[in-house]
């Protein structure tokens, strides 16, 4: 994903036009705080080393939507490794 900017404009033309709220949802791995062992840490090592991305923390994800001009609502955990963000738009 993209940084702040091209997060924003997504999803402005994502919802532009609609009379109301629309929900701004991110499936991603998130990674845990602490030294535990995880995919989404061993996904980040891996980025890095190929391409120079990485994923991101739960905090870093806060402040990604914040200055895109969204609200983490919250964070919803799946069976998978993936979790989904659900921000709106302030």
């Amino acid at each position: 994903m993209g940084g702040p900017t091209q997060m924003q404009s997504h999803a402005n033309s994502a919802c532009s036009g609609r009379k109301s709220e629309a929900a701004l949802l991110v499936v991603e791995s998130f990674i845990a705080p602490g030294d535990d062992p995880g995919m989404a840490k061993f996904l980040d090592r891996t980025m890095m080393l190929i391409s120079g991305g990485k994923e991101r923390t739960a905090e870093e994800f806060w402040e990604l939507y914040d200055r895109a001009g969204f609200d983490l609502i919250r964070i919803v955990p799946t069976i998978t490794e993936v979790s989904i963000g659900e921000g709106v738009e302030r």
